[in-house]
């Protein structure tokens, strides 16, 4: 004697969901867009926890310090489709691209590049800083010198003061590609295949609700 197992399709369910296929297929925008959202939300958190290592060995505090991390990730926008098949997830930020890419970066609107040498000109601009600084020449391949100014020590007969350098001049300086400043491209792959196939899944299933 024998045991049969009836296997059939239920024409409703699968109307249904060949239906929802198709228009899946046909316009895939809507599912397109939530899984960008999920990627930009991932990397606006990696960015948010990214934080200290932003900071390399020459990592100097300052007024502004942790004001980058910040804006890095606050700059990430909310996705915008392009077609029906694309949709692009855009960081705003000014120079996350160089810290990905890495390059030379040259001055835009002065002659030299001031590079910070105290904390409290981080993230100050030179001609914020003072009206007192003054330039000292130097000699080197590329600095063009130093914005110094004059600090009053003592008091009395040892009244004097001293030269503190507080920017360096230079021609430019080479960025290299900062370690993780980017998910993996397969990371981020991974997660919108995951969110996409998960949103198709449940569009599916929801067809035949």
């Amino acid at each position: 004697m024998s045991v049969f197992i009836e296997i059939s399709v239920t024409q409703d369910t699968a109307t249904a969901k060949l239906a929802e296929l198709g228009r899946i297929t046909g316009d895939p925008a809507t599912l397109l867009m939530m899984s960008a959202k999920k990627i930009k939300d991932f990397v606006q958190l990696y960015h948010e926890g990214f934080d200290g290592a932003w900071r390399g060995s020459h990592y100097m505090s300052g007024p502004h310090s942790g004001e980058w991390e910040k804006e890095v990730a606050a700059s990430w926008q909310e996705p915008v489709l392009i077609d029906n098949h694309v949709a692009m997830v855009v960081n705003t930020h000014p120079h996350l691209a160089h810290k990905i890419t890495g390059g030379t970066i040259t001055p835009v609107h002065a002659k030299y590049l001031t590079i910070p040498l105290v904390p409290e000109a981080k993230g100050v601009p030179a001609r914020e800083f003072s009206d007192s600084l003054f330039v000292i020449k130097t000699h080197g391949p590329a600095s063009q010198g130093v914005l110094a100014k004059n600090v009053h020590t003592g008091s009395g007969k040892r009244a004097g003061f001293d030269v503190v350098p507080i920017y360096a001049l230079v021609d430019s300086v080479e960025q290299y590609p900062w370690p993780g400043a980017m998910p993996p491209q397969m990371e981020l792959q991974a997660i919108f295949d995951e969110s996409f196939m998960l949103d198709f899944d449940l569009a599916i299933e929801g067809a035949a609700a």
